[in-house]
């Protein structure tokens, strides 16, 4: 199954996810992410290790992960650098930049996670 096959499937959990995880008083005009509900950094990671978790179980002992695929995924707006942060933030010693550019915040990052 491809990355971005892995991406769309993790999508169904972590749309059950933030509904549970977010209050009505969080949802507000103009704030990001899917269906106005703002996403933070944290949603970010822990969407991304559900994905690597995913790999690992189905018996994986690799990941590769491009920030355009997690953002479309997510269906976020405008938070690309968030999502790039998170990457790399959840890269351990043996993971590897397969793909960066000058700023290391746009759609294409892609990162190989050992897992």
């Amino acid at each position: 199954m491809d990355e971005i096959q892995v991406i769309r499937n993790s999508l169904k959990d972590w749309e059950k996810g933030i509904s549970n995880d977010r209050t009505s008083h969080e949802k507000a005009l103009g704030s990001s992410g899917r269906y106005g509900v703002k996403t933070t950094a944290n949603d970010i990671r822990n969407y991304i290790k559900r994905i690597l978790e995913e790999q690992k179980k189905k018996g994986n002992t690799e990941c590769i992960l491009v920030s355009g695929d997690i953002h479309r995924s997510m269906k976020l707006s405008n938070q690309m650098p968030t999502v790039c942060n998170a990457m790399y933030q959840l890269m351990k010693p043996l993971d590897e930049i397969l793909h960066t550019t000058p700023s290391g915040k746009s759609s294409t990052i892609k990162i190989r996670y050992k897992l």
